[in-house]
């Protein structure tokens, strides 16, 4: 049996380390422009995706002694308005985690599971539901996508509590899972949910 500690955490807990911890990467990387979007390649995570120009891309640098072998953020613009206004917005975010696979028979099922397990525990403070798992492909891969709902009480928004919505997708290749997440604001996720699902067709794997 598997033990969900054997894996990352959740790729949830990332997403929190990155808008906190961010560093360059001495990965190898290159982007070129292509009109309003452009093309990003890491050669050492064996990935590449098409993204907005007006997005910022940010990396992480894998711990010593962990199953992480990076991590690539991007960020969407700051909406102007907004910020003239004052208003407090969090930005959403899409993270591309790569991370060591100990068991290299584990199923993309059974992965799904224990990562999907690893979510209820992380929000298991607040109001969380499982809107719907599905199977994708991903860069010819077989991949699950998880899309989810959690509601804060400690934030409001007007008289309704916070509402965050979230999603997963996960892949294997080798000996590399590979987690894509989105997780923001409910008015943030679905403002820019068309392009991240851009992104994410547009990923592809390398070499």
């Amino acid at each position: 049996m598997y033990s969900r500690w054997d894996l990352i955490f959740s790729g949830i807990i990332l997403v929190i380390i990155i808008q906190t911890a961010l560093l360059h990467s001495t990965a190898m990387f290159q982007t070129s422009n292509y009109g309003d979007h452009e093309s990003y390649a890491n050669s050492r995570l064996k990935f590449k995706f098409e993204y907005p120009s007006d997005w910022e891309i940010q990396e992480l640098d894998a711990p010593a002694l962990s199953n992480l072998k990076g991590l690539v953020s991007l960020v969407p613009p700051k909406d102007i308005h907004e910020l003239q206004a004052g208003d407090v917005v969090e930005t959403p975010t899409i993270s591309i985690i790569a991370e060591l696979i100990k068991f290299r028979n584990i199923t993309i099922d059974e992965l799904s599971r224990l990562q999907s397990d690893n979510i209820r525990y992380t929000f298991s403070d607040f109001d969380f539901n499982f809107e719907n798992t599905t199977e994708i492909a991903i860069g010819n891969n077989t991949a699950i996508k998880s899309v989810y709902t959690v509601v804060d009480p400690f934030t409001t928004k007007g008289d309704s509590p916070g509402i965050i919505n979230g999603m997963d997708i996960w892949t294997i290749r080798g000996d590399t899972l590979y987690t894509i997440s989105y997780l923001g604001e409910q008015d943030q996720y679905f403002r820019y949910l068309p392009e991240v699902q851009s992104i994410i067709n547009s990923f592809k794997f390398t070499n």
